[in-house]
């Protein structure tokens, strides 16, 4: 009976066999799905940290083109009136001295000093407020001929602002103005040009 049994002991030893081989291989493979689901959630994990800075940095881009749309317009006035860039003290003088002699009789003296940085405004990105003063003293016949000095240089180049004005009866008809002024620049902070 023994030997009856032998074909079958064999049979079942090489089906257990086959079984264990099988397992083990079940389990390679099921090891190896476990590592590749991880180094795919690790490469997905990676990819979606990418896919999230590109996206602020298209949103960070975005602001700042919507930024400079926003004042491009501002900043193309500024340019036309030569606000921006280096004073052009030769074409202020040349301006004064043009006007002096277009209308004489209003005895136009008049004095700019040299540019230098305004501490009242703080600096605009690399960008320094510069003013140069000017002191006009000029005989008017009447309040139009006022708004016209005035209309006059607010069209020159740069930004003309009031800082003391004192207006006196001139005999014997007309108006004395002695003003004094800003001629203001934005030009590169001195840092900036090193």
């Amino acid at each position: 009976m023994k030997r009856v049994l032998w074909p079958l002991e064999k049979s079942l030893r090489l089906a257990v066999c086959c079984l264990f081989a099988a397992l083990l291989v079940a389990g390679v493979l099921l090891w190896g799905a476990q590592r590749y689901w991880y180094w795919s959630q690790y490469q997905q994990d990676r990819l979606q940290q990418t896919l999230d800075q590109r996206r602020q940095q298209v949103q960070q881009r975005q602001q700042a083109w919507q930024t400079i749309a926003q004042y491009q317009a501002p900043f193309n006035r500024l340019l036309a009136q030569q606000i921006i860039g280096t004073e052009q003290q030769a074409e202020h003088l040349q301006a004064l001295a043009r006007y002096r002699q277009q209308h004489p009789q209003q005895q136009l003296q008049y004095q700019l000093h040299a540019p230098q940085p305004w501490l009242a405004a703080a600096p605009i990105a690399n960008l320094q407020t510069f003013a140069s003063p000017l002191n006009i003293e000029l005989r008017l016949r009447d309040e139009d001929a006022l708004s016209s000095f005035s209309l006059w240089l607010e069209q020159q180049p740069g930004l003309i602002a009031p800082a003391r004005c004192e207006m006196r009866l001139a005999q014997p008809s007309g108006i004395v103005l002695n003003c004094e002024y800003l001629w203001l620049t934005l030009q590169p902070s001195p840092a900036e040009l090193r």
